[in-house]
């Protein structure tokens, strides 16, 4: 068998399981499944498959609300404040930026710019994060939602690429000519096929171990949720 062949069979063996899904019609309620969906799409970029097959990119949340779907974005609002300086307890920046927290006597935590003092008072521009919702589609039109992990993409390649890349070492340690020459030394090259063999599945074994890793973290690990029992 060639190597060739080799490497699409074990792609094969190895990849079609690496998926997690979750139906609606495994949870109790409906609303369980969307408390789910809520939760673990906070903050990812999600892929949103409709009825009729088509494909929208969220960058950032999705939000279930009334039967519908939403994409959540960000949206910072800034507002002018003032308060008394004895009032103040504690000021720090949240380095790199030039963001401001800041803690008050009574306990209240403040985030802020442009932070300055005038007699007895302190100014700030106060900065409040709203969550702005855009309309996607009606939940009954919603076919499925995913994301990818990176995690556990990682976590996933690697052992994957640490078996691929050492059979696949030791294959072409087997098509690889051993040396005859007897002024060659023993420690230098292997005297054997199987020795040759087994050296390049130990080197392919590692190289797979990181390229599955690496690959693993950019392609992700892909985690479905299936709207339509």
């Amino acid at each position: 068998m060639k190597t060739k062949d080799i490497t699409i069979l074990l792609f094969i063996i190895l990849f079609p399981g690496c998926v997690t899904s979750f139906n609606i019609s495994d949870f109790p309620s409906k609303q369980q499944f969307y408390q789910k969906v809520n939760a673990d799409f906070a903050d990812k970029e999600a892929f949103i498959v409709l009825t009729n097959d088509s494909t929208i990119a969220v960058r950032k949340s999705v939000l279930i609300e009334n039967d519908s779907l939403f994409s959540i974005s960000p949206l910072f609002i800034k507002a002018p404040v003032r308060f008394a300086k004895s009032d103040l307890a504690d000021v720090s920046y949240n380095e790199p930026s030039d963001v401001a927290t800041i803690v008050l006597k009574n306990n209240n935590i403040l985030e802020g710019k442009d932070l300055r003092t005038l007699n007895d008072s302190v100014y700030f521009e106060k900065i409040n994060r709203v969550n702005q919702k855009d309309f996607i589609s009606l939940i009954q039109d919603v076919k499925k939602v995913r994301y990818k992990n990176k995690l556990l993409g990682t976590l996933t390649g690697m052992p994957a690429g640490f078996l691929i890349g050492g059979l696949l070492g030791y294959f072409l340690g087997k098509t690889t000519p051993v040396h005859s020459d007897s002024s060659i030394k023993s420690d230098q090259h292997p005297s054997s096929e199987f020795e040759q063999s087994l050296a390049n599945c130990g080197g392919g074994a590692f190289a797979g171990l990181l390229l599955g890793g690496i690959g693993g973290y950019f392609i992700g690990y892909p985690i479905t949720y299936e709207f339509n029992p």
